[in-house]
């Protein structure tokens, strides 16, 4: 070999030398070769001692000695497959030649049109997801001396039956779950570890289920043996009626989650407790039936089953019964469950006390609700989605109203709440977007965060004497609300209370708020004037911004702070006129507006803050108090009218930009000596300032 190869190099030399010409190549010769490159097979080294080859398009074998390695895929920032991934899903035989012992995790994952697999006798071990997502794959044949299939092995695959043969003795979580076509688990009887019934997987005493076949139809009774129920065996399934016995005590969240063909649930006495969200997700689900032992039944328990009409009790020592298919407590003072499949209108039986969480949730078909006297509370999220409700009428001795409890009815059109009311709670009538009229009674405590956020109809609304506090976001984008009297008592308005009342007009204030929150009212653009109250000491970031129509702004002598954009963008505002109690005037505070010409500020403040009257186009004058020591950058930036500033001798720095683009800029009236004015530092872009005529004392 090194001898031809010293030839072929000599040659080579000759040729360049000699300047001869190369030896003509024949073309059919070159065709061959061609071809014999494009025939030739894909292959590649990976691992200790092992080879992968494509011997066709379709076909791929593994071969060598020891194991396949595991990969993770696209699970971290690093992904890692097998080289032959890139193609996978080309392949439709797999064959694993004799010497590999162990095929690593997810090595064949996502093979989906993989249809043949042939493995060697030598195997022992199949890892985790090795063949997951292979839905063409409906058999496969496992090799005696295979001891472990790990976690995931053939998750959704499409395997139509299984074997466990008599020496697997470790079986990881889910290894046949979500195989659609799965009719059975077969498992061997001399099996130490499993066992099989019935197509379905158990542990070798059957105490525990461990996997039901996804294609497996029909009817299923749990055994009385099992005590233990692996995670999210009944979940999907295709099971059409379920019993649960006794000795299993708890229905854990999620049990009968997407069980799209389930229609009946059995629990047998002993079965103590069903968790939020234990049944989920059901679509066809008409009836459930529960034990005298059912103790505890959790918010949602029920969640999205659309066509639930009954839920029936057995008699015994109670915790729980059922009047006409709902769910009460045994004294029957709690509401517990209304099926939601159920249509037309309800009566709440005389003595009920309670009505409990997400009880009515999502009853789409329920059109009335007739409350009775004795309701002291509606629970959180009690009829949440219960878009045909229309009318709501509740007695006297009312006191709680729950987060959520009718958020989304968005058939409901007027509200009357009692006097004895006290606690109305976060988002409780949110988007109920027909609402049209509310009237709160006298003993609310407060109007909660968000109660009536997207109520978009609201036009009346009433508040009587009592809340102390209009919480954040109580009434935000309520769109068709006109006036707003807010009542004696209530200190604070919260951040974004108002905000995006569109038609809002007229805004009462009483003497008693203290505190209006950021964007309490921003963006409610034909609201037209405002008058602060004394006690209010702080006006909120933003708190006005975007209210186009206001023209008029009234602040009374006890505010010391008017923060950031609060008037920004109030584009009619032609005067403002601050008392001497103000001290700060935050960033951006009068931004963009445009028609703003009178301004007076107080003498207490020391800071003009960046960008705070930028864009005040119609600004043509500008007296600045003494005591003021600088001016924010781009704070009179594009003030395009402005004409003449008086600036205190106190004032020693003027921001970068803070005259920016004020053309009109002739007068500037400094009460010192030009010496003085020298010594000020100004930052750059305010050629307008350093160019206007300086009048000095």
């Amino acid at each position: 070999m090194k001898k031809r190869l010293r030839g072929l190099l000599a040659l080579l030399l000759c040729l360049l030398l000699s300047g001869c010409s190369w030896p003509e190549v024949v073309p059919w010769a070159r065709d061959e070769e061609a071809e014999e490159v494009r025939n030739a097979p894909e292959t590649g080294s990976f691992g200790i001692y092992m080879t992968w080859t494509r011997t066709d398009e379709h076909t791929l074998h593994i071969s060598g000695k020891g194991a396949i390695p595991d990969y993770w895929g696209d699970t971290t920032k690093t992904p890692n497959w097998p080289a032959w991934h890139e193609f996978c899903d080309e392949l439709d035989t797999l064959v694993v030649e004799e010497g590999v012992t162990v095929i690593g995790d997810r090595a064949f994952a996502d093979c989906s049109n993989l249809t043949t697999v042939l493995l060697p006798e030598t195997l022992t071990e199949i890892g985790a997801s090795a063949f997951e997502n292979c839905l063409s794959l409906t058999e496969i044949r496992i090799p005696d001396r295979v001891t472990k299939l790990g976690k995931q092995a053939f998750y959704h695959s499409g395997l139509r039956a299984a074997e466990v043969s008599v020496y697997v003795t470790e079986l990881g979580d889910k290894v046949y779950f979500a195989c659609p076509d799965l009719q059975e688990i077969r498992v061997d009887p001399d099996n130490p570890v499993y066992s099989s019934l019935d197509g379905v997987l158990y542990n070798k005493d059957q105490t525990r289920l461990m996997c039901i076949p996804g294609g497996k139809t029909g009817a299923f009774s749990l055994p009385e043996s099992v005590m233990m129920v692996s995670e999210g065996v009944f979940a999907g399934s295709r099971l059409s009626s379920v019993t649960i016995c006794g000795n299993y005590k708890a229905i854990g969240s999620g049990m009968f989650s997407d069980c799209a063909e389930l229609t009946e649930l059995t629990l047998a006495e002993g079965v103590t407790t069903i968790e939020d969200r234990g049944l989920s997700g059901c679509p066809v689900l008409t009836a459930v039936h529960l034990p005298a032992s059912v103790s505890i039944i959790n918010g949602r328990a029920f969640h999205d089953c659309p066509v639930l009409t009954e839920i029936s009790v057995t008699e015994g020592k109670l915790k729980f019964l059922s009047l006409d298919g709902v769910l009460f407590n045994a004294d029957k003072t709690k509401l517990v469950c209304y099926p939601a499949g159920r249509d037309g209108a309800y009566r709440v039986p005389a003595g009920v006390q309670v009505i409990g969480r997400q009880a009515f949730e999502n009853c789409v078909m329920l059109s009335g609700i007739e409350l009775p006297d004795s309701l002291v509370e509606i629970d959180d999220s009690a009829f949440l989605g219960c878009t045909a409700l229309d009318t709501l009428e509740v007695g006297n001795r009312l006191e709680r109203i729950g987060a959520n409890a009718f958020a989304g009815c968005s058939g409901l059109r007027a509200l009357a709440l009692p006097n004895g009311l006290k606690k109305l709670e976060e988002a409780a009538f949110r988007d109920c977007v027909s609402l049209e009229s509310v009237s709160l009674g006298f003993g609310i405590e407060a109007v909660g965060y968000a109660a009536f956020e997207g109520c978009t109809a609201l036009r009346e609304l009433s508040l009587n004497r009592g809340p102390t506090a209009v919480e954040n976001r109580a009434f935000a984008g309520c769109t068709s609300l006109e006036t707003v009297s807010i009542p004696i008592g209530v200190e604070t308005v919260g951040e974004s209370a108002f905000e995006g009342c569109t038609a809002l007009r007229s805004v009462e204030l009483p003497g008693s708020v203290q505190t209006l929150g950021s964007r309490v009212f921003a963006g409610c653009t034909a609201l037209g004037a405002i008058r602060l109250p004394g006690l209010i000491t702080t006006v909120g970031y933003a708190a006005f911004e975007g209210c186009t129509a206001l023209s008029e702004v009234e602040i009374r002598g006890g505010a010391e702070e008017i923060e950031g954009r609060a008037f920004a963008g109030c584009t009619a505002l032609t005067s403002l006129r601050l008392p001497d109690s103000v001290l700060q005037l935050g960033p951006n505070a009068l931004e963009g507006c445009t028609a703003l010409r009178e301004l007076r500020l107080s003498g207490g403040m020391e800071e003009i803050f960046y960008g705070c009257f930028e864009g005040c186009t119609a600004l043509e004058s500008v007296l600045l108090p003494d005591g003021v020591t600088s001016i924010g950058f781009d704070a009179f930036k594009g003030c395009s009218s402005l004409a003449s500033i008086t600036i205190p001798a106190s004032v020693t720095r003027v921001g970068e930009g803070a005259f920016t683009d004020c053309g009109s800029l002739r007068e500037v009236r400094y009460p010192a000596s030009e010496a003085l004015w020298q010594g000020i530092r100004i930052d750059g872009g305010n050629e307008p300032l350093l160019e206007a005529e300086k009048i000095f004392a």
